[in-house]
């Protein structure tokens, strides 16, 4: 199976899982969450991107140091997929 369609796949089944979780949750809930945080959301999903950019520097380097050739890219895309991973599980 190609790599595209892969990521094809597993894109539609995230938004699928997505629109459960909201189904389940409910769009006004979900609505009425956003607006009780307000726009302080913006500082803590950007103090929370620097943190996993910030962890995934000190891998990168790591891995680097023992010679493996990752992109910070990469490496961050798979950080993000392995937390939202741990999230779910």
């Amino acid at each position: 199976m190609s790599k595209k369609i892969l990521q094809t796949i597993f894109f539609v089944l995230g938004l699928a899982v997505f629109g459960y979780l909201v189904y389940q949750l409910g769009w006004e809930q979900l609505v009425d969450s956003i607006q009780l945080v307000g726009w302080y959301w913006v500082p803590i999903i950007l103090l929370a991107l620097a943190w996993q950019a910030c962890h995934t520097l000190a891998w990168h380097e790591v891995l680097t140091f023992f010679g493996h050739k990752v992109s910070f890219s990469n490496l961050f895309k798979l950080k993000m997929i392995a937390e939202a991973i741990n999230m779910i599980v």
